[in-house]
């Protein structure tokens, strides 16, 4: 795994997947894009998820948010 990313996602043609993470502080983060790979969904639907999560008061967005820069 490179130093930086947090989850690596490996698959061999005909085998099983392979998750490699890495947790900050007992956390992992990941992007939409990350998501999408690991699910495999689409970014809208992803995005849509958390909205709900978010409107319903499942999730706490500064909880489960972060912003880089």
């Amino acid at each position: 795994m490179k130093t930086g990313q947090y989850i690596t996602i490996e698959q061999e043609i005909d085998c099983v997947p392979t998750i490699k993470t890495q947790l900050i502080n007992g956390t992992l983060w990941l992007t939409k894009s990350q998501i999408t790979d690991l699910f495999w969904a689409f970014t809208q639907k992803i995005e849509g998820c958390l909205k709900t999560g978010f409107s319903s008061g499942t999730k706490v967005e500064k909880d489960v948010c972060r912003v880089h820069r």
